[in-house]
Order: structure tokens, then C-alpha cells, then sequence
């Protein structure tokens, strides 16, 4: 479902596939600012993009798992102004309606979430706001449910006069907006568009380079070979691979090739390289004589310090067979090369365990995604392979069989497995059947930090503050602090962690004493807040010292 702003802009709750859970293709549901001629790289299965490719656009915020239903504007509602400028999403499967407060940001938005109503009995089906009452209305319903309709009214003191107030940066929104225009074939809008090719604003760039892409690619190729400027050049080479000719290929690819590599930002680096992906995906197979100078050209930048930078050079020189793929990429299999947790809040889940399950399964088990995607794109590599390369390869499989994630996780898993034995020699498979044999490993197939820290504030002190954690085994985190500084909190727990809004609501969040990469390593880690409750941890601490007694006398 859509709906507009104070601004007049549209905005859309998009859905998530929670049978790809665990996955590194996996994307939750998001909130997503709709501008002309968007694409926000939904694909089916693996082919999903990630929201920093120039060829798509990121969302104004990543919600989470859920089914997304209705979507509604708080115009027109006698709520106060912060209400009445939010847009509604509603969630069925976990009863959530989700007030997205809206945010400028240069040309586009970004925003915050607030749970407006939320409850395991409300499978919300839509909502809209009534002008002649000034009231919401949602139903809910579905599955068995009985329907109903509930109606939510604002009872307070601040003013509930119609908001007519604009949101800041009208002036970004309104160039934009110029440039939206020529989003058809129209006379000096390559002119026009060029002048921001380079804009530091992402929509901006979007809307210029959109609008490049609607002109005879005869009118600008010329000058999107020999553009210069580091930015403006990477999104016009990107127009170039979207709608070029395959005769074009060479070109275009020496072109990317000069740019010079230590020059670029991250983001640009990361940009530079879907280009080249886009070069082959649209003109198809480049020459030998092409693919070996991109080919020397990536070998030397991987592995790269930046992990996102990693997986699609590993993307690129699987493609370009590249001899060195293999050894590289299984060096980086054999790492803990993401540790993050899954931010899924466990008050949303326990909404509807059923549907839950896959989600709660996936934090459990911790996925390494980084190593899914490097064994999914190493199935494709036919040649430069030892045999102990293959077989170390296939070993990952046994062992990834501890990763948990959605109804597809396992069979994404087995597939990549088939079609990775389809160019292994026949000689060779027999001994790699002979894996499934082997014992699974106790923990974790890979090196990870195993340090229990007791209490993440560096005030507390502990007589030990290191405990080794034996992999799969149960920690019940018994400690309780209360942390205000949302930097310590986003470092422990990630940009994204649903802590981060507690602090914003209430000034603090409450955590646990045990490290969240513990969670990493243990079979299971009772959550802070949701584990035991002050009576468990009483028992617990009795029985210990009890325990610890016993010992002394005996």
C-alpha cells in the first residue's frame, strides 16, 4: 500500500521474504520514500540487491520481519502535528501499526519509528484516517479471525489544527523534481541531467542519471567515456552499462579500468565495482583480452579491508575465473567474518511465535552470512581449483549444517551444494561424499572470540573478567545495566538495534552483563530484558553460593 505526505511525496511499506531469513540476501520489510523512476532491487531469491547499488535506491527505513499491509497518512486526522505528518504501516502477521515520523534529508527523507498500536490480537488488515471525525480506523481479521473494526481518537492537550507546514529542503526536492521531468525523451536534458552526475545527493544523482537514461545513447556516450570527475563519471559509466551497446563493452570497460582505485571513497569503490558487475550482467561476456586486464586489475584489491567491498570483488573474479579466486575466498570462508546480531526485536516476535519460529531459530544460530555468499558464488568457479581447495569447499557444507534460517535456508544451501558438484572431475566425488560421513563439528566452522566479558560498562569491575564459553552451551545473563550514551550501545549492538529507539523514548535501555558476541558461540543466551526475572536470579545466586560452599567444606 501507498501514501503521500504533507509534501505531496508518496511512500510505500514494502514486504520482506521470511523464508529467506538467515540468508545474506535476506531483507526485512522496509519503508521506502517512491521517487519517478525508482527500483529498490526486489528480485526473487538470491538475485535481491543490496541497497548501496547505484541502480537502486535505499529505503527510508528498515523495519523488520512482518507482512505488510495497510498504509495510511496521518493528514487530515485531529491528532497533534507529529501525528498528523506520519505515515501509517500496518503489519499483520506480528499486530503491529508502525507511526513513521519522517525526516528531510537533502532531496529525499529518512525516518523514525514509533509503535503506535501493537498487540498479539490485532491481525491488522488496514487502516485510514476519517476527515468528517478526525479519527483511525483499522480492521483487523483474516486467517480464521473474527473481523473487526477499532477506531483510535487523541485525548490530550497540544493543538490538533490541521498541519499545513512544509518539511525542510524544499529547494533539493524542487531540483529533483526539475530533473524527474526529463524522464522522457525531451530536448537539452542531457545538458541539464550531466551538471549533476556528481551531485553529493544520492536521489539527486538518481534523478540526473534516470533522466540520462531516457535520451538516444548516441547523444551522451562519447562524454560519459572521457567524463573525469571521480563521481560523475561512475554514475554515467553506470547509465552506459544499463543501456549501451554490447560493441560499447571495451570501451567502457578501459574506462573503469582508469579510474584510479585508491582515489575513491568506499562507497565509490563499492559503486565502481557494480558497475563492472553491470558491464557483463547487460553486454554479456567481455573478450579475453578485456576480462584479463579487469581481472589484474580487482586480483590485487582482494580481500579488501571492508567486508562489503569483499563480496563482490568475490562476485567479479569468480565470473572472471579469476586463478587466485579460490584461495582467497576459502582464506576468508575459514574467518569470523560477520559476527553481527540480527536485531529482531523479541517483544515483535513473541507477537506470533508461530510465524516467529524461523526468526527466533536464526538469532540462535547466528548464520555467517559473509561465508553463505562466498559459498554460493564459489559453486560457479570451473577451473584453478586443487583437489584439497574442493574438499576443504565442500567441508564448509557439513559444517554450515548448524546454521539455522527460513524455510528456503537449507534448500539454497543443498542447491549450492549440486551445483557446485556439477564442475568438480568425477574422480574427485567420491572422496567428497565421504564428507558426510565425517562428525559434524561441536561448534562453530570458523575462529571466533570466545571471551565472556562480564559487564560492558567500563566502570564495573569483576575479580574475572574473562570466561572461556564452551560452544553450544547455555549462558543465562543475570546482570541487569542501565547504559544512556547511545555510542557504547550502537558498538555492542549494531546502528540498528532497537535499543537505540529505547533511548530515544525513555533515556536509557537496560542490558545484560554478558557480551553479545557470547551469543555467537552459545547454544542459547536469555535475553536482556525478556530472560530470568529478579526471582530466578535470586535462586540462582543462592544455589551458587551454596554450591560454592559445599565444595569448601568438602
Amino acid at each position: 500500500d501507498m501514501a503521500f505526505n504533507v509534501d505531496g511525496e508518496l511512500f510505500a511499506y514494502d514486504s520482506d521474504m521470511e523464508w529467506d531469513a538467515g540468508t545474506p540476501w535476506y531483507r526485512p520489510t522496509r519503508f521506502y520514500h517512491v521517487s519517478s523512476g525508482a527500483d529498490f532491487g526486489w528480485r526473487t531469491g538470491t538475485g535481491k540487491w543490496p541497497q548501496w547499488y547505484p541502480d537502486c535506491l535505499p529505503p527510508a527505513y528498515g523495519i523488520g520481519p512482518g507482512s505488510p499491509v495497510g498504509v495510511t497518512s496521518g493528514l487530515g486526522a485531529k491528532f497533534p502535528a507529529k501525528y498528523q505528518k506520519a505515515i501509517y504501516c500496518l503489519d499483520w502477521t506480528y499486530g503491529t501499526m508502525s507511526a513513521m515520523h519522517v525526516k528531510a534529508n537533502g532531496s529525499s527523507y529518512t525516518a523514525e519509528r514509533e509503535e503506535f498500536v501493537a498487540s498479539s490480537q490485532l491481525r491488522m488488515t488496514d487502516g485510514v484516517i476519517n476527515r468528517e471525525d478526525g479519527a483511525m480506523y483499522f480492521t483487523v481479521g483474516g486467517r480464521g479471525g473474527q473481523s473487526k473494526l477499532y477506531r483510535v481518537t487523541y485525548t490530550g492537550k497540544e493543538s490538533t489544527a490541521p498541519v499545513k507546514t512544509k518539511s525542510p529542503g524544499a529547494e533539493a526536492r524542487k531540483l529533483r523534481q526539475e530533473l524527474e521531468v526529463l524522464h522522457q525523451p525531451k530536448a537539452g536534458a542531457v545538458v541539464k541531467a550531466w551538471k549533476y552526475l556528481g551531485h553529493e545527493d544520492r536521489h539527486i544523482r538518481w534523478a540526473a542519471r534516470v533522466a540520462l537514461e531516457h535520451q538516444p545513447v548516441t547523444e551522451w556516450q562519447d562524454e560519459a567515456l572521457a567524463e573525469e570527475d571521480h563521481q560523475a563519471s561512475l554514475t554515467a559509466l553506470c547509465a552506459l552499462a544499463r543501456h549501451g551497446d554490447k560493441a560499447l563493452q571495451s570501451k567502457l570497460l578501459a574506462a573503469l579500468n582508469r579510474l584510479d582505485w585508491a582515489k575513491l571513497s568506499i562507497p565509490q569503490q563499492a559503486e565502481l565495482l557494480r558497475v563492472y558487475q553491470l558491464a557483463f550482467i547487460r553486454m554479456g561476456q567481455p573478450s579475453e583480452k578485456d576480462a584479463a586486464a579487469v581481472e589484474k586489475k580487482l586480483d590485487i584489491l582482494y580481500p579488501a579491508p571492508v567486508a562489503a567491498l569483499n563480496l563482490e570483488l568475490c562476485t567479479l573474479l569468480v565470473y572472471l575465473e579469476s586463478p587466485n579466486a579460490a584461495s582467497k575466498t576459502l582464506a576468508l570462508m575459514s574467518q569470523s567474518s560477520d559476527q553481527s546480531k540480527y536485531n529482531w526485536s523479541p517483544e515483535l516476535l513473541a507477537r506470533n511465535s508461530g510465524y516467529a519460529r524461523a526468526f527466533a531459530a536464526t538469532a540462535a544460530s547466528s548464520p555467517q552470512r559473509d561465508q553463505i555468499h562466498y559459498a554460493k558464488e564459489l559453486r560457479n568457479l570451473k577451473t584453478h581449483w586443487t583437489d584439497a581447495q574442493r574438499l576443504e569447499y565442500f567441508r564448509w557444507y557439513r559444517k554450515a549444517e548448524s546454521f539455522k534460517g527460513g524455510n528456503s535456508f537449507g534448500g539454497f544451501l543443498n542447491n549450492f551444494r549440486k551445483e557446485a558438484l556439477a564442475n568438480v572431475p568425477k574422480a574427485m566425488l567420491p572422496a567428497i561424499e565421504k564428507i558426510k560421513q565425517e562428525p559434524a563439528a561441536g561448534g562453530p566452522p570458523f575462529e571466533i572470540d570466545t571471551r565472556l566479558v562480564l559487564g560492558v560498562k567500563p566502570m564495573m569491575k569483576f575479580d574475572k573478567t574473562e570466561l572461556n564459553v564452551k560452544p553450544g552451551a547455555a549462558v543465562i545473563d543475570v546482570g541487569t545495566t542501565r547504559m544512556t550514551d547511545r555510542g557504547e550501545v550502537a558498538a555492542l549492538f549494531g546502528q540498528d538495534s532497537p535499543r537505540l529507539e529505547v533511548i530515544e523514548r525513555r533515556g536509557a535501555t537496560t542490558v545484560g552483563d554478558v557480551h553479545p558476541n557470547v551469543a555467537q558461540v552459545a547454544g542459547a543466551l536469555t535475553p536482556v530484558p525478556g530472560g530470568v526475572g529478579p526471582l530466578t536470579i535470586v535462586m540462582l545466586l543462592s544455589n551458587t553460593v551454596r554450591a560454592a560452599e559445599m565444595r569448601q567444606d568438602a
